[in-house]
């Protein structure tokens, strides 16, 4: 599954008049840590164009002539389990990858910026590379394309649709196609970054919009088919003004959508392009209209620099790639972060017990860490303890404590009950508690 990138980055404004209000939303999480990286001499990673992963988790990587494949984990100066030299000549080079879950390969490349081509390598390392001009499959700028099934679904610039075709067995004939409707949210204008999930759904952003269709969505007879999701709006964060645009967007299984953005701005002195404030949004599943994101990844620790593509891995990983516009090339590296949540309130605590004698008239709680995602860690822990109705203790301390003492006053005879539990940003986990006699 993937998201994509910073292509075909232009256009009028989006209109959001349409929109529905979003609901009252869970706090954003900011995220910024440090990928994975894989690098060096033993990839073949020369530039990484496109990056796509199959249902297994194996990373595949587009340099501008081949696909380097990598096992699922791989990290470092790994050595790919597989490598595909795609045979362009010297003045072609690859732009964009998709694979299918039987390891079916395909590839759009262009010659000096033009004459688009669709190269399709079969599973089987032997077979030579099968290569359809963009015209002979009816299509005029191909952008980007993923796997849907044995399909695979090209995005046209040209025609602002995405067309289906069935390239394993050879047929050039469209299978279905999805098109333009004639209101906002309904819109597939100058699309830029298509996905696919398990399902089948197919996830489109523009510039600052994101639809999700049906399984088997066709335009065919339905002109104007509208999405089950739309996604825009100030709230979004995908922006809404000429300067902002959707780098790629991907969607997992349980509807989960992640978005790639960045703003775009020319340099005063030569005026040349530049992109910055690069981030990647995470929102709910079944979210639409103006949503908040559930989490935005950005920042230095990040690694996004000029975000160029996306790919969403099977167990939601993100794994992306990079380009210097300055230099105007890619990156020879690609990165893999953790997902981007599901985010919950911290786990019940574990190990909570007291310290003291029955007749002590102070008594120490103490308890292990409660596990929470490192993206929403622990920030407190709120302890209570009550003596025959009576509160003796209730306390919120800070996550770096964890053990409180309790003065028991003047009870003399009685059973108290302790009950601890921690928060984080997302909320407060469930109760952990224990009792403990005083017999004085």
């Amino acid at each position: 599954m993937r998201i994509r990138r910073w292509a075909a980055l232009a256009a009028a404004p989006l209109l959001l008049s349409t929109l529905p209000a979003a609901e009252a939303a869970a706090p954003t999480i900011r995220v910024d840590r440090a990928p994975v990286v894989i690098s060096g001499a033993a990839t073949g990673i020369t530039a990484a164009v496109d990056v796509d992963t199959d249902p297994s988790g194996r990373i595949y990587v587009l340099t501008p002539d081949a696909v380097r494949v990598f096992a699922p984990g791989a990290r470092g100066n790994a050595t790919p389990v597989r490598s595909v030299s795609l045979g362009f000549a010297a003045t072609r080079s690859a732009a964009r990858l998709a694979v299918d879950e039987a390891g079916w390969i395909y590839v759009i490349s262009r010659d000096g910026g033009v004459d688009p081509e669709v190269t399709v390598v079969r599973p089987a390392a032997a077979t030579p590379p099968v290569t359809y001009a963009a015209g002979d499959l009816g299509l005029g700028t191909p952008l980007d394309l993923t796997a849907v099934g044995s399909q695979v679904a090209i995005v046209d610039n040209d025609s602002n649709a995405v067309e289906f075709y069935d390239l394993r067995s050879g047929d050039t004939v469209r299978e279905r196609y999805l098109a333009a409707g004639s209101d906002t949210a309904t819109q597939i204008f100058e699309p830029q970054a298509i996905d696919a999930d398990p399902a089948g759904r197919i996830v489109l952003s523009g510039r600052n919009w994101v639809s999700v269709f049906a399984a088997g969505a066709d335009s065919t007879n339905t002109p104007g088919l509208a999405p089950q999701r739309y996604l825009a709006g100030s709230r979004t964060g995908l922006g809404s003004d000429a300067d902002r645009y959707t780098t790629g967007v991907g969607l997992d299984r349980r509807g989960a959508i992640v978005v790639g953005t960045t703003e775009f701005y020319v340099l005063p002195d030569t005026l040349e392009p530049r992109f910055r404030n690069q981030r990647i949004l995470a929102f709910a599943p079944g979210a639409t209209g103006n949503a908040t994101p559930t989490a935005v990844l950005a920042g230095t620790r990040s690694g996004l620099g000029d975000l160029s593509g996306l790919d969403l891995g099977p167990t939601g990983s993100l794994v992306t790639n990079r380009a210097d516009m300055a230099t105007q090339a890619y990156t020879a590296a690609v990165s893999v972060h953790r997902p981007l949540g599901p985010y919950t309130a911290p786990a019940r605590v574990t190990g909570l017990k007291v310290s003291g004698g029955k007749k002590a008239a102070r008594r120490t709680v103490s308890w292990r860490p409660a596990v929470a995602n490192s993206d929403v860690p622990v920030r407190s822990y709120a302890v209570r303890v009550t003596c025959a109705g009576s509160v003796k203790l209730a306390r919120t301390i800070p996550a770096g404590r964890r053990a409180a003492t309790v003065a028991l006053g003047r009870t003399k005879r009685a059973t108290c009950t302790v009950k601890v539990t921690a928060s984080n940003a997302i909320g407060v986990g469930p109760v952990a508690s224990t009792t403990f006699r005083v017999k004085r």
